[in-house]
């Protein structure tokens, strides 16, 4: 499966949630700017096998600093099989971790609103707070 994430940025980890009744033994991560030409990331990587019924973590692996705009996931082999006799894979999510300019973690900055929402929340205590002291 190929994921375009829309412009070329800069990852560094991977997060995946292996689905615990069908999930994959093996995948290659690859990474590409152009969708044309593609650079192996990682290469038969084995995931946790989850268990049935059992909430579960993710994987996190470290893929160095890529610049990618498409990251195509080869998945291979499915650990448990499938009681209708055909193999079938799943993934629970995929997420990518993406870094900033200076080598740390982008960070996701507040809409307009929870801004407001925050300034408003401070006059509202700086006013209880003037106001309690006026009454002393």
């Amino acid at each position: 499966m190929t994921f375009d994430l829309g412009s070329v940025v800069t990852i560094n980890r991977l997060a995946l949630w292996n689905e615990e009744f069908a999930g994959i033994a093996t995948f290659n991560l690859l990474v590409s700017t152009d969708d044309l030409v593609y650079t192996t990331v990682l290469s038969g990587v084995s995931p946790t096998d989850n268990p049935i019924d059992l909430n579960y973590l993710a994987d996190v692996f470290a893929l160095g600093t890529q610049s990618a705009r498409f990251v195509r996931l080869d998945a291979y082999n499915c650990p448990q099989p499938n009681p209708d006799g055909y193999d079938s894979g799943g993934l629970g999510e995929v997420a990518f971790a993406m870094v900033t300019d200076g080598g740390g973690p982008a960070i996701a900055t507040p809409a307009p609103g929870a801004a407001l929402l925050l300034g408003a929340r401070c006059l509202g205590l700086f006013g209880i707070r003037s106001w309690r002291k006026s009454f002393r």
